[in-house]
């Protein structure tokens, strides 16, 4: 969808409300590209169960990227090399982004695009415990 000036205050405000919650809680924001290397969705195994979904694309090099319809991967290959000791964690983590998927059809009667705006959120922890604790919260 395209916003004219008042939905777009509109579409502000509302992640501004999502922003002070999730800073309430102690997340922090992060920005992520939303073209990823294909080879993340490859690793992850995730590649091929998305289907026709995943929007991909090859640059003039011939290299393959994906249109993220999620951040799990890129999030991981974020984190995976900064976090070196427990003493990091928790770490909690989000952002509100662009996020693009081929459906063929929209789910459980809601309207969806082939591009939309998601809050995505990821906590990271040393075990078990300190994450079944996160979610008591």
């Amino acid at each position: 969808y395209n916003f004219l000036p008042l939905g777009k205050r509109v579409l502000d405000k509302i992640k501004n409300i999502v922003k002070e919650e999730m800073d309430k809680a102690g997340a922090q924001e992060v920005n992520l590209s939303f073209i990823t290397p294909a080879s993340l969705w490859q690793e992850s195994g995730r590649y091929n169960v998305f289907g026709k979904e995943l929007l991909r694309f090859k640059d003039r090099k011939e290299n393959e990227f994906v249109l993220g319809p999620t951040h799990e991967e890129a999030m991981l290959s974020l984190v995976k090399n900064k976090i070196t000791s427990y003493k990091q964690l928790p770490l909690h983590l989000y952002q509100i982004g662009l996020k693009f998927r081929d459906e063929a059809r929209p789910r459980f009667g809601l309207l969806r695009c082939r591009e939309f705006l998601m809050k995505d959120g990821y906590s990271f922890h040393a075990n078990e415990e300190d994450l079944g604790r996160e979610f008591e919260l």
